[in-house]
């Protein structure tokens, strides 16, 4: 019987681990300043950082290399893993920018009195630091755009709905809600659109197909069963085993059409 890491448990398990206790510390720490708070996390994150080094070496080395990997901007020939370009954000989320960029000032305004303004100030922050330095991290920033833009709308509501009528009041509010509108029709369109136009470059040409079909048809077996779990510790490659040199993408085609 094959055993895996308990890293695929302790992946899931830590961050609600951890997410139970900063919200443990912040009922603890309640009326307190803000520094205690931060002083504590961060005594929290140097302990840690030091057990780790001293109990799991490889462990702590895998964390802190993965972590400056996806921090440190890359010189990667992978589309998905280079760097993100101002031409790039602006094709993605348009006039979201503006309305996240706006939305994440009241953010740090309320920062202090609403806690969901501090979870999401970091969040957004560290999402936008890993989209920086690799392009593939838009998915995941597309979520904090959307909420941040939400909460730009609904923070100037407020203090229009707070505020005595005025034009220029008035004006803003009416700027942001076209914005707002503008961003969400451009978005829909854009996805129609790239839907389309994309739709050849992401499906598996016939080309390929015939060509790894001719591959299973005309070359030897590898002697490897592919949803076999192999023990590394006595593993040995068969002696009529071989590879196909070829680019990780079409590496998926050969491995599942060729079988």
């Amino acid at each position: 019987m094959y055993q895996y890491s308990l890293g695929v448990v302790l992946i899931q398990v830590l961050p609600i681990a951890g997410t139970w206790l900063l919200y443990g510390l912040s009922k603890l720490l309640k009326g307190k300043t803000l520094i205690w708070y931060i002083s504590i996390i961060g005594g929290i994150l140097i302990a840690s950082s030091i057990i780790f080094m001293i109990v799991s070496p490889d462990m702590w080395n895998m964390i802190s290399f993965n972590l400056i990997n996806h921090l440190l901007p890359s010189n990667s020939t992978i589309a998905e893993a280079v760097p993100w370009s101002f031409d790039s954000a602006v094709s993605s989320f348009r006039f979201g920018l503006i309305l996240a960029f706006i939305g994440l000032i009241f953010v740090f305004k309320n920062i202090i009195s609403k806690p969901e303004c501090l979870f999401l100030s970091v969040w957004s922050i560290f999402i936008l630091l890993f989209t920086i330095s690799q392009v593939r991290w838009e998915y995941f920033l597309g979520l904090n755009i959307a909420i941040l833009s939400a909460f730009c709308i609904s923070e100037v509501i407020n203090i229009c709905k707070k505020s005595k009528p005025d034009k220029m009041l008035n004006g803003i509010l009416a700027g942001v809600l076209i914005i707002g509108v503008a961003f969400t029709g451009l978005s829909i369109y854009q996805d129609v659109e790239m839907s389309i136009n994309f739709k050849e470059y992401c499906s598996t040409s016939e080309d390929w197909i015939d060509a790894c079909e001719w591959l299973e048809s005309n070359t030897p077996d590898v002697g490897l069963n592919y949803y076999t779990i192999y023990n590394e510790e006595n593993f040995a490659y068969p002696d009529e085993a071989y590879g196909i040199l070829a680019w990780w993408d079409y590496g998926h085609y050969i491995t599942t059409i060729r079988k």
